[in-house]
């Protein structure tokens, strides 16, 4: 179960029963919908995820990609951990061609590439949101397994017809 800290910044309006067999059952099911400015607040939860999503209809897609991203974020941080620890024994052991051979390439391909990919998690994060309009709404955002799977392959994306308002002066 959730531990609410902060109060949700979704209004629901979900009435819901509680017996000592069971403690909580909501009346119906509900989807979560942050377009809609009568179910949201439009301020995001300051830490962690608001305490709604538990019960809402859409949780499962919404709670497995938040749940990827943060796993990549915190993977990328604890490998770069390791990556700086072995500089640390390489400086020890006064293997100053390791650090050259090895650690040097290891931290320049890592972070190019995964370190460009969580660049690109907190930009979908603060630049694109459902209540946005024009080139910066839900659907103009990168798809980040596209854009990476691209970008290894040397791959130009291709433009889709269709979102012609995500690109503005050909950026986007």
């Amino acid at each position: 179960k959730s531990f609410n800290i902060f109060g949700t910044h979704w209004s629901t309006n979900m009435t819901f029963t509680a017996s000592p067999e069971n403690p909580f059952q909501t009346e119906a099911t509900f989807m979560l919908d942050p377009k809609n400015r009568s179910q949201y607040t439009g301020h995001p939860y300051p830490f962690g995820v608001d305490p709604v999503w538990a019960d809402a209809t859409n949780k499962i897609g919404f709670l497995n990609t938040y749940k990827m991203k943060i796993s990549l974020i915190f993977g990328v941080i604890h490998m770069t951990f390791g990556v700086m620890l072995s500089l640390w024994n390489k400086i020890l052991k006064r293997k100053f061609h390791e650090i050259i051979l090895e650690f040097l390439p290891q931290i320049f391909f890592f972070l190019c590439l995964f370190g460009y990919l969580i660049l690109m998690i907190f930009i979908k994060w603060t630049l694109y949101g459902a209540n946005y309009g024009g080139q910066y709404s839900e659907h103009c955002a990168p798809n980040l397994l596209i854009t990476f799977i691209n970008m290894v392959l040397f791959k130009k994306a291709e433009v889709d017809p269709k979102m012609e308002k995500c690109h503005v002066n050909g950026f986007n």
